[in-house]
C-alpha cells in the first residue's frame, strides 16, 4: 500500500480518495464491542479510525507500560489495530504525550507531576502552571520512554511496513492551554531560549534602539522586563515573545518527530490547531486563526499535514461563514502539497449544550467539502466509557456521537452515511475537482497574535480583537458570504511577492498596523497589475506601533480623518451607518459620509493596476449593509458566483471530469430558485426546490467514462458503479427531477421515463421522494 500527501490531494496507490474517518477510542470501548463498533464506522461509509492513545492509561505505574491488555483488556492497542487492519480500514493515531479528550491530566501519566515537579512550566510569579515545560530535559527522556514502547506497536503497522496506519497526530493543540490562560511558560529553559533568540535575530545596538534600553546583557533584559512589564518597551517585548512562541511550538514539535523517527516514525504527521469557542447554540470560529498564528512555523517541518478542529455547534446563518474564513485563512498558511483536513470536525459534543442537530452535521460536512476539503475525521463517532478512572468528567463519554456508548445509532450517523454514499459516487472526478475562487483575502497572521497580553498592551490587544471580529466576521465577512461571493486565503507574510496570474483579485482588510515588507509587497502588486482592495483604514503604523507608510507614501495617498459612528452613501445605497470611518483628500468618489460629503471610499489607477480604498467599518447587521460591502466588491470586477432567486449558499468545484455545484439551504424553509452560473442560465431553467436545513450536490458535466456524460442532474446521486460495460447509477429524487446525459449505451430507468434527445442524448424525468436507478449497458 502507498499513502502520499501531494498535489493538494490525499491519494491510495496513486488515486486520489477522499478521507472520511471515524474517532473511535479503542480505550474507551468494551474489547468484546470493538467487532460491533468498527462494523458500523464500515457501514456509514467511513474508510479511516482515528484514536488518541492516552499516556496515562497505559503506563498507570511508572515503567510498567501495557499495550496489550494483559492488565486490562480494553489497554489490548495491538490487537485494535491489527483487527482495524482485518476491516480493510485505515488508520490516524495520536500517541500524545497531550491528548486532552476530557482526560485527567489531559493525557499525561498521573505520576508525572509528582514524580518530577521540575517539569511543571512556571506562572510568570514563579507558582506552578497547569501544563508541563515543552522542552524540558527531564520531560523529553520520558517521552522518549513512552514513545520507544507505542512505536514498537505503531512502526510495523505504518503504510510503509505493509501496514494501515497513514499518518500520526503528534501531541495536541500545542500553544492551547498557554493562550486560554493568557500565561505563557515562564521557565527558566524557556526565557533562556527566548533570549537566545533575541541575540541570534539583533546585534546589542539594533536591540537597544528597539527595546528603548542601555541593557547590555540581553539575558539579563529578558528576566527582568518580562517579569515586571516596562511601558517604553512592554508592547515590542510581548510581540516578540508571541514570535518567538512560534518558534518554540515548531521545535517542540519537531523534537517529538525526531524521538518518533529514531523508533520507525516514517509517515506523514499531523499539527491540529485549536480555536473554536462556544457561544451557546451556535459556536464561532473568531479565535480559530489565533491558533494558525501561534501555529504558523510548524509549516517548517518535513512531511507534516496541518489539520484544522471545527467546533461550529449548530450552523445558522449567522455562523456558518466562520467555516468559510477558517478554510481560507488554514489553506493560507498550511503546505501547498496538502489538502484542507479536519483532524476534528464536529460529529459530536462533550456537553449537551449545544444540543446538535442531524440537518447541522449535513451542512457543515457540504459547506467544508464545497470549499475544498478533501479529509474529514469525525469527532466523535463513537461514544464510550472510561476506565479506571482517567476522565475529569465521570465514567460515561457520550459525546453526542453518532455511535452511543451502548453502539446505538443516533439520527446523524445516516446522515454521515448518506453524505459518504454521495462522495463516493462522484468519485475521482469531485474530489479532482478544486473550488472556483474569484477573491483572495490576505491573510495577516500576526493580526491574531494576541495569545498573550500584559497591563500595557491590554488595551491594544483588546481593541484588535474586537475590530476583527466585528468588521472581518460580523461584516466583511458575512457579508462575502451571504453574497455568494467565492474566496480563498494567501499569507502576506510569506517572503515571496504575490503572484498576479494566481492573485488577480486581492482584499486586504487592514487595522491601521502593517508592517513595512507587508506595504511594499502591496505596492508592487497593485504596480505588476493587481486589484487590492483595502478596507477599512490605510495602514500607518507597524506592529510595533511605530509610524510606518510605505503604502500611502508610494501610492500618494491622503488619509484626512477618522471618525466613529457615521452615516455613509455607498454608490446608491444611503443611510448606510459605519461603526469607523477612514476619509480622503481624493476625487472620484463612490462612498462618502452623507453630512458633509468627505470621501470614503475611491478608486485610483496606479502602474498597471487598480487600487480600491473603502474607509469604512461596518457591522453587518442588515441587508442595506451586506449590500454595500458586495458594491464595494464589485469593483474588483467580480461577482457572486451563482445567482438565485431566494439567498442559498453556494460554491462550486470544476475540474476535468465535471463541475459540482454544492447547494446549502441553511434557513428554516423550503426554497425554490433557478441557477445562473457563468451567465448561463442552469438545467433549462428548472426551478428546484431545496428543502429547509438541507443540501444537494449536482454534477453538470461528469464524465463517469469515455461513453457517459452525465450533462446535468437536478438530483443528486448516491451510488455509481461501474462493471463490465456496465454502469449501475442510483438517485435519490426529492421531486421530478431531471437528468440529461449523452451516451452510447442503452439506457434503462426504475421510477421514471426516457426522453430521447437525439445525438445518443437521453432526457431522464424521475418520479417524485423515491429512489431512482438508472443502467446503462
Amino acid at each position: 500500500m502507498k499513502f502520499e500527501v501531494k498535489n493538494e490531494q490525499f491519494y491510495l496507490n496513486d488515486e486520489p480518495i477522499f478521507i472520511s474517518g471515524a474517532e473511535m477510542h479503542y480505550f474507551r470501548v468494551p474489547k468484546s464491542e470493538w467487532r460491533d463498533r468498527l462494523d458500523k464506522i464500515k457501514e456509514a461509509g467511513c474508510n479511516v479510525v482515528s484514536t488518541y492513545i492516552p499516556w496515562c492509561f497505559h503506563e498507570k505505574e511508572e515503567g510498567n507500560i501495557d499495550l496489550t491488555g494483559r492488565t486490562l483488556p480494553e489497554k489490548d492497542l495491538k490487537s485494535f489495530l491489527d483487527l482495524t487492519q482485518e476491516y480493510g480500514f485505515l488508520v490516524l493515531v495520536r500517541p500524545g504525550p497531550y491528548v486532552m479528550s476530557e482526560i485527567r491530566e489531559h493525557g499525561l501519566p498521573f505520576w508525572l507531576f509528582e514524580k518530577y515537579p521540575e517539569v511543571i512550566a512556571k506562572r510568570i510569579d514563579g507558582t506552578n502552571h497547569v501544563i508541563v515545560s515543552y522542552l524540558n530535559p527531564t520531560y523529553l527522556k520520558l517521552v522518549d520512554k513512552w514513545y520507544k514502547a507505542v512505536f514498537e506497536i505503531l512502526t510495523p503497522r505504518q503504510f510503509t511496513h505493509g501496514g494501515n496506519i497513514i499518518m500520526v497526530q503528534l501531541d495536541n493543540e500545542v500553544g492551547m492551554f498557554q493562550w486560554v490562560m493568557n500565561h505563557p511558560d515562564y521557565s527558566d529553559i524557556v526565557l533562556e531560549s527566548f533570549a537566545k533568540y533575541l541575540e541570534n535575530k539583533y546585534t546589542l545596538r539594533k536591540f537597544q534602539t528597539l527595546f528603548s534600553t542601555t541593557e547590555t546583557s540581553i539575558k539579563e533584559f529578558v528576566y527582568t522586563n518580562l517579569k515586571q512589564p516596562q511601558k517604553t518597551n512592554a508592547t515590542v517585548l510581548m510581540n516578540e515573545f508571541m514570535l518567538f512562541h512560534r518558534d518554540y511550538f515548531r521545535d517542540y514539535l519537531n523534537t517529538l518527530k525526531s524521538i518518533g523517527e529514531k523508533y520507525g516514525l516514517n509517515v506523514p504527521i499531523v499539527v491540529n490547531v485549536h480555536g473554536f469557542s462556544s457561544i451557546d447554540y451556535a459556536k464561532r470560529g473568531t479565535q480559530y486563526p489565533i491558533g494558525l498564528s501561534q501555529l504558523l512555523h510548524t509549516k517548517q517541518i518535513s512531511n507534516m499535514v496541518l489539520a484544522g478542529d471545527y467546533y461550529i455547534g449548530n450552523v445558522v446563518p449567522d455562523n456558518y461563514y466562520d467555516l468559510l474564513l477558517a478554510n481560507a485563512f488554514t489553506k493560507a498558511v498550511q503546505p501547498k502539497y496538502q489538502p484542507l483536513f479536519s483532524a476534528e470536525f464536529q460529529s459530536g459534543f462533550q456537553y449537551n449544550k449545544p444540543r446538535l442537530q442531524p440537518a447541522t452535521q449535513d451542512l457543515i460536512s457540504r459547506i467544508c467539502i464545497g470549499n475544498g476539503m478533501n479529509g474529514i475525521n469525525y469527532y466523535m463517532f463513537v461514544g464510550g466509557i472510561n476506565y479506571e478512572n482517567i476522565s475529569l468528567l465521570g465514567y460515561r463519554h457520550e459525546w453526542q456521537a453518532p455511535i452511543s456508548m451502548r453502539g446505538e445509532l443516533r439520527p446523524h450517523y445516516n446522515v454521515i452515511k448518506h453524505l459518504n454514499e454521495v462522495i463516493n459516487a462522484y468519485g475521482k472526478a469531485l474530489l479532482e475537482a478544486t473550488p472556483v475562487n474569484h477573491l483572495h483575502i490576505g491573510f495577516i497572521p500576526d493580526y491574531f497574535m494576541t495569545e498573550y497580553s500584559n497591563q500595557y498592551t491590554a488595551e491594544f490587544t483588546h481593541r484588535l480583537k474586537n475590530l476583527r471580529e466585528t468588521l472581518m466576521y460580523n461584516g466583511l465577512g458575512k457579508a462575502l458570504g451571504f453574497n455568494n461571493v467565492s474566496f480563498t486565503g494567501i499569507n502576506l507574510q510569506d517572503d515571496e511577492e504575490i503572484d498576479v496570474q494566481k492573485v488577480p483579485t486581492l482584499l486586504v482588510v487592514s487595522y491601521d498596523y502593517v508592517n513595512e515588507k507587508i506595504q511594499r509587497k502591496l505596492v508592487n502588486y497593485v504596480k505588476n497589475r493587481g486589484k487590492l482592495l483595502i478596507t477599512p483604514y490605510l495602514p500607518t503604523k507597524d506592529f510595533n506601533q511605530n509610524s510606518c507608510t510605505v503604502l500611502i507614501d508610494e501610492l500618494q495617498l491622503k488619509p484626512l480623518e477618522r471618525k466613529e459612528w457615521q452615516s455613509i452613501q455607498v454608490d446608491t445605497i444611503d443611510n448606510v451607518i459605519a461603526m469607523i470611518t477612514e476619509t480622503y483628500d481624493e476625487l472620484n468618489a463612490y462612498a462618502y459620509i452623507e453630512n458633509n460629503k468627505q470621501t470614503v471610499g475611491f478608486v485610483k489607477s496606479y502602474g498597471q493596476g487598480k487600487l480600491i480604498v473603502f474607509g469604512a467599518g461596518m457591522i453587518s447587521e442588515h441587508d442595506h449593509h451586506m449590500d454595500a460591502y458586495f458594491e464595494v466588491i464589485k469593483k474588483l470586477d467580480i461577482d457572486s458566483i451563482i445567482k438565485t432567486d431566494d439567498w442559498l449558499n453556494v460554491m462550486v468545484r470544476e475540474g476535468e471530469n465535471g463541475t459540482f455545484l454544492f447547494i446549502n439551504n441553511l434557513e428554516e424553509y423550503d426554497k425554490y430558485t433557478t441557477f445562473t452560473y457563468k451567465n448561463e442560465l442552469l438545467f433549462e431553467g428548472k426551478k428546484l426546490r431545496v428543502p429547509i436545513r438541507k443540501g444537494l450536490i449536482l454534477p453538470i458535466n461528469w464524465k463517469i467514462d469515455e461513453e457517459l456524460i452525465i450533462n446535468y442532474s437536478t438530483g443528486e446521486f448516491t451510488a455509481c458503479k461501474v462493471s463490465d460495460d456496465i454502469v449501475y447509477l442510483t438517485l435519490q429524487a426529492l421531486d421530478e427531477e431531471w437528468v440529461v446525459l449523452t451516451t452510447t449505451y442503452d439506457v434503462f430507468v426504475e421510477n421514471g421515463r426516457i426522453i430521447e434527445l437525439g445525438n445518443n442524448q437521453f432526457k431522464i424525468v424521475t418520479n417524485s421522494n423515491c429512489k431512482v436507478t438508472i443502467t446503462l449497458k
